[in-house]
């Protein structure tokens, strides 16, 4: 099984390359105590159902997702789903 976080993400591309952010809370579009990154994905997958601020070449998530890393180096962000 790939590896899943939970929490509120925070999309923030450098120059080179996009930094996906994990964490537990976004204040004025800043992750507070960050705990995963994915740093530099192949792509990222945002679901159309996540509600966002900006996009993921800027912007954040204002619920929990639910982030998945593939075997390709991609990142899938989506509803959280129950165990």
């Amino acid at each position: 099984m790939p590896p899943t976080d939970r929490g509120y993400v925070v999309f923030a591309p450098t120059a080179t390359e996009q930094v996906v952010t994990i964490c537990s809370d976004v204040v004025d579009g800043q992750a507070k105590l960050p705990f995963a990154w994915y740093v530099g994905p192949q792509y990222v997958d945002v679901s159309p159902e996540i509600a966002m601020v900006g996009d993921e070449r800027g912007g954040y998530t204002r619920e929990v997702v639910e982030v998945i890393g593939d075997q390709e180096g991609g990142v899938h962000i989506g509803k959280p789903t129950s165990l």
